[in-house]
């Protein structure tokens, strides 16, 4: 049962951090080379996923994409 719930724990996680990339990528349609240069995705790869023809990514290039929008926001918090 435990391992059940870890399970779920995980796959909630994976799905929020997924959706919170969608939303990020949504926000910066004009800057998708920024971010592909940034993070070493491909410029296709990133407009592909931000309008939704590619559904399920591989975890690890939704783990870059969180770790890059999560740095810019830290960045701006540092900077007010």
């Amino acid at each position: 049962m435990q391992a059940l719930v870890s399970a779920l724990a995980d796959t909630l996680k994976k799905a929020s951090m997924f959706d919170r990339v969608l939303d990020n990528l949504d926000g910066c349609k004009g800057r998708l080379p920024d971010v592909a240069d940034a993070t070493g995705i491909s410029y296709r790869s990133l407009q592909k996923i931000s309008l939704r023809v590619v559904k399920n990514p591989g975890v690890r290039t939704v783990e870059v994409l969180d770790a890059y929008f999560d740095h810019l926001d830290k960045q701006r918090e540092f900077q007010r």
